[in-house]
């Protein structure tokens, strides 16, 4: 089995562009429109929007343009990333929220979208301190 993409809420279109492709570096794949049926069959919401896809080598994230935030319990997403520092230095320079905890061997790195979706940032070969 394989993961195929994420589907992911975000609070504003802008969020593509200067989240999605600037600092985690997916490029623009496709847009489309969801629509009400499909939203309350699957989703159980009454509305229909815009969904925007990006992808990399790996990964399709489907982006769901929803208007608000959200809370998100502890779910998150960890992405491994070649230089984690300069991902993080990158979002802060937007400013977006870069949370670092301290940790031997490794320090942990996560940064949040606006909308509050949160991405662990690993290096190749790194491994996880329980």
């Amino acid at each position: 089995m394989k993961l195929h993409h994420i589907g992911l809420n975000i609070s504003t279109e802008e969020e593509v562009d200067h989240f999605y492709t600037s600092i985690l570096k997916f490029w623009p794949n496709r847009k489309y429109e969801i629509t009400n049926v499909m939203s309350r069959e699957v989703f159980q919401r009454e509305s229909e929007g815009k969904v925007f896809t990006v992808r990399n080598a790996d990964l399709v994230l489907e982006l769901f343009l929803t208007g608000e935030g959200h809370s998100t319990g502890f779910q998150h997403v960890c992405l491994e990333v070649n230089d984690r520092e300069h991902v993080a230095e990158k979002a802060k320079a937007y400013g977006y929220p870069v949370i670092r905890l301290k940790r031997e061997p490794n320090d942990m790195l996560f940064i949040k979208d606006k909308t509050g979706n949160i991405f662990e940032l690993r290096v190749p070969g790194e491994e996880k301190q329980d």
